[in-house]
């Protein structure tokens, strides 16, 4: 009798601190969540203002309306870099 009542203090201090761990874990992954939609909500807003540039513009830009997706994937690191005003950034 006199061990069960020692190891029940242990117990519920385990199971206290495991669930403090666990509602560390799922704040961070909310974080993380919260996070990576914002990143994905950021990354929409500049392609449908790419997908809103006229012809002149993107003309201008050295880009053809059939490129603004593969050009918005390397300047958004979801693709390998290509383009070499993108490698070597502005011209000089």
């Amino acid at each position: 009798m006199n061990t069960q009542a020692r190891t029940l203090p242990t117990r519920t201090r385990l199971a206290s601190r495991s669930m403090s761990v666990m509602a560390e874990h799922l704040i961070s992954v909310r974080g993380a969540i919260v996070a990576s939609l914002a990143a994905a909500r950021r990354r929409a807003a500049h392609r449908r203002e790419m997908h809103a540039m006229s012809d002149a513009t993107l003309r201008d830009l050295g880009l053809h309306r059939s490129e603004i997706d593969s050009c918005w994937a390397e300047s958004e690191g979801l693709a390998q870099p290509t383009r070499l005003r993108l490698l070597l950034g502005a011209w000089r």
